[in-house]
């Protein structure tokens, strides 16, 4: 049995998904961004390992985060709670860089926040990670570090000298634009549904 995927998938049909347009409206925030970091992640479990690591990146630039986790405000961060989706990706685009902690695994968010020019650092397993259908990820969004530098680069978040070097490093860089792979919008996800619907057989 084939599934239809939103990332490219070796077993299964990628489908693509089309990704909320308002990135599109983000271009003037994302064109004047700040000395700023995101950390991604909803739950203050994802963080626990990592306390090091988030001191050491409140050195280098404000960091922030969307979630209910009041540990994380004694680190230094700045949290927001879970708050509408345009002031979430108001204040992604504003950033630098957004970090993954290794969960959610393959979220959409990642793909908007490269799609407004901000950098992704995606955690790598020290083991492959099995997910609800069966598959299993060398690290949090593969899709999304398939599309290189500068737009996403593998961290390793035991090594806190590593991260936090490659941080310094982006929020010297100056902000590129960003980038979403046709898969991701509205039209060629369209395109690709009605074709799947015209070619194949659908048992219903």
């Amino acid at each position: 049995m084939q599934y239809l995927v939103p990332y490219p998938n070796k077993d299964n049909q990628h489908l693509g998904f089309p990704l909320p347009e308002a990135y599109k409206k983000m271009k003037h925030v994302s064109e004047k961004k700040k000395r700023m970091g995101v950390l991604w992640g909803k739950e203050d479990k994802y963080f626990q390992e990592h306390k090091e690591l988030i001191k050491e990146l409140t050195m280098y630039s404000e960091v922030h985060a969307f979630c209910s986790c009041p540990s994380l405000a004694s680190l230094g961060v700045q949290v927001h709670g879970i708050e509408a989706h345009d002031k979430w990706l108001e204040l992604v685009a504003s950033a630098k860089y957004i970090i993954g902690f290794g969960n959610p695994i393959v979220g959409p968010s990642i793909m908007e926040a490269i799609a407004v020019g901000t950098t992704y650092l995606d955690a790598q397993y020290s083991r492959a990670e099995k997910v609800g259908n069966g598959a299993r990820y060398k690290s949090q969004h593969p899709a999304a570090l398939a599309y290189g530098k500068p737009y996403a680069h593998p961290v390793r978040l035991d090594n806190v000298k590593e991260v936090t070097e490659l941080v310094e490093s982006i929020l010297e860089e100056p902000a590129h634009e960003g980038i979403v792979d046709k898969s991701y919008t509205k039209e060629e996800y369209q395109h690709t549904f009605d074709t799947l619907i015209a070619c194949q057989d659908f048992c219903i």
